[in-house]
């Protein structure tokens, strides 16, 4: 790294006040309780690491409970038991054939990839089996291997395995519709079973109780409901309550029953975020590890770019990249942390 670089500050710890404490101090701290934050608990939990994770909202899973589950596994023990061949070249041709077609090129190293996506790929193809087949094992997420079933692009030159990469739950119906709940099930229930300090975030409640008290006064200070004239334009008429002087806002029952209408956009799934490196530490602006920070999943750069490989090649590499992350974070040197750190 040049000398000249200023030295950064923005990321460093916050420091305690003398007067404040951690409220719990443990090895491995998760963000996020889905397909990818599972499976990383889990294994740094197998690493023998005290781990806790944390989830934003009331119930484990995220979008994962409404997803088919499959996951993506190339050159798994089930093809190689069935003689299935799934060498890592035609691997990585397929992945880049679909991930830069405008750059793929078989006769460059990277086969027109960027170094790290390439790496990436390379990552995927080494962690992926032995990832589920420890889960699998450990009867956090017990698998079906679906042998039959092709790989979305199966018909390009460059895919030499064109079937037998996917698995699902074990337990999941033939139509799959379950499959994320049944995933969940499990390595949430392994994940209790062996140790790792799970918490859920009462969101529910507390939006009730904020939005209550900001309508009571009138004022929208979180989103400013109410401020502009075309909102009360489009917010139709309201009945007349002795008090209301925002027509947008009304305190809610403090008992309900609630109804409630989801609105939202129609996307089925992002990508995208911070570059990690093959073991997902998540990298600054000048491609150097942060310690101790690591991204998986749709919250970080992806290999795949604007390619979709498979059915399940978002949830393989989450397993694999998980799989790689506990095992980095758990060789990592143990900090002191009498001094600085963060609240869970």
């Amino acid at each position: 790294m040049s000398s000249d670089v200023a030295k950064r500050e923005s990321a460093a710890p916050r420091q305690l006040g003398a007067d404040e404490d951690f409220d719990v101090e443990v090895d491995i701290i998760v963000v996020g309780g889905g397909a990818s934050g599972l499976p990383a608990a889990l294994f740094s939990r197998w690493l023998d690491n005290q781990v806790l994770l944390l989830e934003k909202a009331p119930e484990l899973g995220g979008t994962a409970n409404k997803a088919a589950f499959w996951y993506w596994v190339p050159n798994n023990e089930r093809m190689r038991e069935l003689g299935l061949q799934d060498d890592e070249s035609g691997f990585l041709r397929y992945c880049a054939r679909l991930s830069v077609p405008h750059a793929y090129d078989r006769e460059s190293p990277t086969l027109g990839m960027a170094r790290w996506e390439y790496d990436a790929c390379r990552a995927i193809y080494e962690s992926a089996s032995p990832a589920a087949e420890l889960l699998a094992k450990r009867d956090a997420l017990p698998y079906r291997h679906c042998e039959a079933v092709p790989d979305y692009w199966s018909e390009l030159p460059e895919d030499a395995a064109p079937k037998g990469r996917v698995f699902v739950p074990r337990d999941a119906r033939e139509s799959m519709s379950d499959g994320g709940i049944n995933g969940i099930r499990t390595m949430s229930a392994a994940a209790r079973r062996d140790g790792v300090d799970i918490r859920l975030a009462a969101n529910l409640q507390a939006s009730v109780v904020r939005f209550n008290e900001l309508a009571r006064t009138g004022v929208d200070a979180d989103f400013g409901r109410g401020e502009r004239a075309v909102q009360q334009l489009f917010n139709g008429d309201v009945r007349e309550e002795p008090g209301r002087t925002n027509p947008t806002m009304w305190p809610l029952s403090d008992v309900g029953p609630y109804y409630a209408a989801l609105v939202t956009g129609g996307t089925l799934d992002t990508k995208g975020g911070p570059k990690t490196s093959v073991d997902a530490q998540v990298l600054d602006d000048l491609d150097q590890p942060i310690p101790g920070l690591y991204g998986i999943g749709n919250c970080v750069a992806s290999a795949s770019r604007r390619a979709y490989w498979a059915g399940g090649a978002t949830i393989g590499p989450m397993i694999a990249f998980a799989y790689r992350a506990a095992q980095a974070a758990d060789g990592e040197p143990i900090k002191q942390t009498a001094t600085q750190g963060v609240h869970a």
